[in-house]
């Protein structure tokens, strides 16, 4: 953060400055990474400027598309893995390691997001959860009941998605290129047993 600071220019101040010197390898790299951090800032803008004044029937189609973006920061492995004070559901046990993790706003909604990756085979999975008040099956879904838990399941671009109610939050799973049984069931694995959440 730049302070806005009062400065009293030192006497003899008005001397000619000697020329600034050639830039080096440090000022080139400070210039691209200024350019790259400018370019995530409109990012980060344009997704929070397209979200906003969302209807809640809106937001798990919104929120699912986060997990086509990249991650922020790492996330500590642990059983469950925790990102932001927040448990996300173990899926070690079906190979799946958690990897890294972003935070948004979608909506009115904060946003968790943890990716993980599949044993050996590249893929990535994104498992998002939602604060506030779970949220209805977004428009166009099919739900579906697996082991007690209904389960709204559809696809948004190339991407499978599921969202289901786990421990009373909206919660997001999304792969490219997957099938929604895989999903469903691993919605399912990853849901204490209770009674019937969406």
């Amino acid at each position: 953060m730049v302070h806005d600071v009062s400065e009293v220019a030192p006497e003899g101040a008005d001397r000619q400055e000697p020329p600034a010197p050639a830039d080096g390898p440090r000022q080139r790299l400070g210039r691209v990474l200024a350019v790259i951090l400018i370019a995530a800032a409109g990012t980060a803008a344009a997704v929070l400027a397209a979200t906003s004044g969302l209807r809640n029937d809106e937001i798990v189609d919104r929120a699912s598309a986060l997990g086509a973006l990249g991650a922020e920061t790492t996330v500590a492995r642990g059983h469950p893995p925790v990102f932001r004070g927040l448990r996300f559901p173990d899926l070690s046990p079906e190979g799946w390691q958690p990897v890294a993790g972003r935070r948004d706003v979608v909506g009115d909604r904060v946003a968790l997001t943890v990716f993980y990756t599949g044993s050996g085979d590249g893929r990535r999975l994104a498992v998002t959860i939602l604060f506030g008040q779970a949220l209805p099956p977004p428009p166009g879904s099919e739900v579906v009941r697996s082991g007690g838990v209904s389960i709204a399941r559809k696809v948004n671009g190339d991407r499978a998605v599921v969202s289901w109610r786990r421990r009373g939050r909206t919660t997001i799973m999304s792969m490219a290129s997957a099938e929604h049984t895989d999903l469903v069931r691993l919605a399912r694995l990853a849901t204490p047993q209770s009674r019937s959440v969406r």
